[in-house]
């Protein structure tokens, strides 16, 4: 089930990605879409992966293929490649990343439910 909402959740980002649009867009609005998407994107892999080295390379992944959506969309009509959309779709992986693994990491130490291993 994880597995197929996560191949939904990229066919989802890729429609919205490589849809019709209309230019460039430095509105702070689009770019907290895109870090919100990418950082579901990454919660929705973590279900897959958890705490494994699998989950930094999907994360690599995820990164990588925001870029090529970025790309491809300079081909497109009305579609620019922006940097910024770009930046923000990286800093939601880092971020969600980085928590995910943080906390997780955390909970196998016990630090979080007060139980610090020494």
């Amino acid at each position: 089930m994880n597995s197929f909402v996560v191949l939904l959740s990229t066919v989802f980002v890729a429609v919205l990605s490589l849809s019709p649009g209309t230019g460039t867009s430095i509105d702070p609005w689009d770019k907290l879409a895109h870090f919100g998407t990418y950082a579901i994107f990454t919660v929705l892999v973590w279900g897959i992966t958890g705490y494994d080295r699998r989950f930094i390379i999907a994360c690599l992944c995820i990164v990588l293929y925001g870029g090529i959506l970025e790309i491809t969309q300079s081909f497109l009509p009305g579609r620019v490649m922006s940097g910024y959309d770009f930046l923000a779709n990286m800093l939601g992986v880092v971020i969600a990343g980085s928590w995910l693994w943080g906390r997780a990491a955390s909970l196998r130490a016990g630090v979080i439910r007060g139980e610090h291993r020494n």
